[in-house]
């Protein structure tokens, strides 16, 4: 009995036991003060050996006991598959999963990125659009006041049929420049194989001036090149024609207006 608890020494000193052994140890010591005396010097050893020794191939022996120490730990710790745990554990081949994960860490990350930089150019994207229109109500209203303060600016109204009974627009002339602005609301959006159609009128006869289509509001401005101060027109009006115009009135007429 105490030749099997001396062999345990070793082990006790590198805390190498599990608890019934070391309990087992101890008990040996207590009642055996020259095996304790050895046990101290032992542990200076040990503790000076990571400093003083040099490496020391253990003895196949000291391996096939440490080896066993380890397999019952983990049979201890793991259950009964607690040898191939550890074997696992201790097997070079145990991180070849370590890449797979990094790969696929990665791929995650590059999905998640790819999909942030979609969205932010999709935002961008709205953004430009917003950005457009906006400088382009800007230009507009620009237009609006540069005729609306011209020296010969004139102003005429313009207003909505019973087609469109709530429609009320201002058509202003720079008769300096022959340029001229019309200014709507009230109308409403058309569908898409449709637009309103700008015709400037003598008696009978209409001339197309330009297309618009109106904001959900039902405004719009239309920048009209030709030389609408002409004593030769006498009346202004807008239809409703198929998308691209038409060189006459084909549709609804929904606005009217005099210029003399």
């Amino acid at each position: 009995m105490a030749e099997n608890t001396e062999e345990l020494l070793a082990f006790y000193a590198l805390e190498a036991l599990n608890e019934a052994e070391r309990l087992k140890v101890e008990d040996y010591l207590a009642s055996h003060p020259g095996a304790k005396a050895s046990l101290e010097g032992s542990s200076h050893v040990v503790a000076a050996l990571p400093h003083d020794a040099d490496p020391v191939e253990p003895s196949p022996a000291v391996k096939k006991k440490l080896m066993e120490r380890v397999h019952a730990d983990a049979q201890t710790r793991f259950g009964s598959n607690g040898r191939s745990q550890i074997r696992n554990i201790m097997l070079p081949g145990s991180g070849r999963r370590l890449p797979q994960a990094l790969a696929a860490l990665c791929l995650l990350i590059a999905i998640a990125a790819g999909t942030w930089a979609l969205e932010l150019n999709r935002e961008i994207g709205q953004l430009k659009t917003q950005v457009a229109l906006l400088q382009q109500k800007v230009d507009n209203t620009g237009t609006v006041l540069a005729h609306l303060t011209a020296p010969q600016s004139q102003t005429f109204s313009i207003s909505g049929t019973e087609q469109k009974p709530g429609a009320r627009g201002q058509f202003i002339v720079d008769t300096g420049t022959g340029s001229s602005v019309l200014v709507v609301s009230g109308l409403e959006p058309l569908a898409a194989e449709q637009t309103y159609e700008f015709w400037l009128i003598k008696d009978t006869s209409a001339m197309p001036a330009g297309l618009f289509t109106v904001d959900q509001q039902g405004r719009a401005i239309l920048q009209v090149p030709q030389s609408s101060g002409s004593p030769d027109y006498n009346a202004i009006g807008v239809s409703i024609e198929p998308q691209g115009g038409s060189q006459q009135p084909t549709g609804a007429i929904v606005m009217l207006g005099k210029l003399k």
